[in-house]
């Protein structure tokens, strides 16, 4: 599962936002030795933190998403080939 968590909030000078984005892969794993737990746990993990005038911070967060998502299928495909 790829979670996509975005926190923002302007700042006093109503021109900029500080932002933080994360996304996170979580897939089920299970214990080896017993096989009897089951839990979700990232297993990859993308994040950074910005400071963008306003008007722009639509657009920086969609290239983001756009940017991490394209890592994220190169990783993934990587470590799972077809």
């Amino acid at each position: 599962m790829l979670l996509v968590n975005v926190n923002a909030i302007a700042l006093a000078n109503g021109r900029d936002v500080v932002y933080c984005l994360a996304m996170p892969f979580a897939q089920s794993v299970t214990l080896y030795i017993t096989g009897a737990f089951h839990a979700l746990a990232r297993t990859w993990n993308v994040s950074s933190v910005g400071i963008v005038p306003r008007n722009e911070f639509v657009q920086t967060i969609r290239r983001s998403i756009s940017d991490y998502v394209d890592i994220f299928s190169n990783d993934y495909l990587a470590m799972n080939p077809r």
